[in-house]
C-alpha cells in the first residue's frame, strides 16, 4: 500500500534520502464512451407517382476531426471511413449509432449516390454533421448539429422529385396500306 495523491496534486519530500529514486505510478481510468446515433435519412419523392421507385443509396463518410487520437469512429457496420444504406422507395434508414472515445471536433457527410435512373432528380445537396464531444472528469458529452445547404436541420431529409416520362412512338408503314402517325405516349 502507498500513499494515494489527487490529478495535478503538487507533493514534495517524497523520500527521506538525499538524492533517492522514486518510483511513481500513475492509474489511468478510462471514460465511458459517448454513443450517438447518426440522425435518420429521409427519402421523399415528390411530382408523379412511380410504379416502382426502388433503392435509393446514401452514404456517411467521416470527413475530419480534432481529436488528439485522429481515429475518425464510425457505425459497426461501416467499411473504414465510409458506410452505406439503401432505402426502399420513400421511405427512412438508419446507418445507427457512433460511439465517441475522445474529446474534440467530429464532422461527417451523407450524401444521397446518383442512380441515374429514368424519371428520378438527384438530390445533390449533402448533410453535415458536427459533433462536439467534451470531457469533464470521465464523462463525455456530446453536441450534435446538422446542416443542410447552411441550414440547420434535424434529419437527413433528400427529395427526389418523379417525372413519368414521355415515350415517342414511331410505326414502320412498310407494306401497309394505310399511314399510322407518331404517337407520344406518357408512362
Amino acid at each position: 500500500g502507498g500513499q494515494s495523491y489527487t490529478d495535478q496534486q503538487s507533493v514534495t519530500n517524497l523520500t527521506t534520502t538525499d538524492n533517492g529514486t522514486v518510483t511513481l505510478y500513475a492509474i489511468w481510468t478510462p471514460v465511458t464512451p459517448a454513443v450517438v446515433s447518426v440522425p435518420t435519412v429521409i427519402k421523399q419523392i415528390t411530382g408523379d407517382t412511380p410504379h416502382n421507385a426502388g433503392r435509393f443509396t446514401f452514404e456517411l463518410s467521416a470527413v475530419s476531426t480534432t481529436a488528439v487520437q485522429s481515429e475518425l469512429p464510425m457505425p459497426a457496420s461501416a467499411q473504414g471511413n465510409t458506410d452505406r444504406i439503401q432505402v426502399e422507395g420513400a421511405g427512412q434508414g438508419n446507418f445507427g449509432n457512433i460511439s465517441f472515445r475522445f474529446p474534440g471536433t467530429y464532422v461527417y457527410r451523407i450524401a444521397e449516390l446518383p442512380e441515374g435512373r429514368k424519371g428520378f432528380s438527384f438530390d445533390p445537396d449533402e448533410v453535415t454533421l458536427t459533433y462536439i464531444v467534451t470531457q469533464n472528469g470521465l464523462n463525455l458529452n456530446v453536441t450534435t448539429s446538422a446542416q443542410k445547404n447552411g441550414n440547420p436541420v434535424t434529419d437527413a431529409t433528400f427529395v427526389n422529385r418523379f417525372t413519368v416520362p414521355d415515350y415517342t412512338i414511331t410505326f414502320d408503314g412498310n407494306g401497309s396500306w394505310i399511314r399510322i402517325p407518331t404517337q407520344s405516349v406518357r408512362e
